[in-house]
């Protein structure tokens, strides 16, 4: 059941955890990336590098490739170089960037880096800052959909993030929405339906429905909780989970 009364206090838990947990999660260089053009593109690079993977690893490889290749002309940089050279690009102990670096087809990550880094030198002259500079939160969705093509696949997800934390940290305004990850939709399934959500889109009107005027803030929470506490097999539902007094799935019924 999805009264108000449940979507309320879930609200109230979740805002009461973000602000708990808030200071353990930080994109590098965001604060000064609308100022700083390295910044920025550490930043970005991060960020769209960001799928499946665990956000330590994927930000330890960022600033490894981003220190090889010069972050001033990152984007340049990368759409120049080959085909070839790009794909057999490797880190200092001869592995990937990423776990799907070199995958088939569409799930190929170096092939989405070489889209991205491509539209924004065609499109934004090489300086991610202008993507969202002086835009809002709606606008930049679309510029990053449209013509930077972030996306991967038909997921949204790492483009939802990438507003997130624009707005997060004051570089954009306007209403965010939850990034419908796994840990997201399972969260959300579990406390309200005993289960996890299949559909992102109906993670994200749920989000809404918890919390109309800025669905985006629980996101945070959502996602520390699926990480520590309602992992996909053997959640850890009492070691302190902040949902249990809502949760359906934990309550059994």
């Amino acid at each position: 059941m999805r009264d108000s009364t449940r979507l309320d206090k879930a609200r109230d838990l979740l805002l009461k955890h973000r602000q708990k947990i808030r200071a353990n999660y930080e994109f590098p260089g965001l604060t000064e990336a609308n100022n700083n053009m390295n910044s920025a593109n550490t930043f970005f690079r991060g960020a769209v590098m960001d799928y499946q993977m665990e956000a330590n690893d994927v930000w330890r490889n960022t600033e490894e490739l981003v220190d090889r290749l010069g972050a001033e002309d990152l984007w340049k940089t990368i759409a120049s170089m080959s085909e070839e050279r790009w794909r057999r690009l490797r880190k200092e102990d001869g592995g990937y960037f990423h776990r799907f670096w070199d995958a088939e087809g569409n799930l190929s990550v170096a092939a989405k880096q070489k889209r991205i880094a491509k539209n924004i030198v065609r499109q934004f002259g090489g300086d991610v800052r202008t993507i969202w500079r002086d835009r809002t939160t709606d606008e930049v969705y679309e510029v990053l959909r449209n013509d930077v093509q972030v996306n991967l696949g038909t997921s949204d997800a790492t483009i939802r993030m990438i507003v997130l934390a624009l707005e997060e940290y004051g570089l954009i305004e306007g209403s965010t929405s939850v990034k419908p990850d796994s840990n997201v939709k399972r969260v959300l399934g579990r406390v309200f339906d005993g289960e996890p959500i299949r559909r992102d889109d109906d993670a994200v009107d749920l989000a809404r429905r918890i919390y109309p005027q800025k669905p985006g803030k629980i996101d945070l929470p959502l996602f520390d909780i699926g990480k520590t506490h309602c992992r996909k097999s053997k959640p850890l539902c009492d070691s302190g989970c902040p949902l249990n007094a809502v949760c359906r799935y934990y309550k059994g019924s």
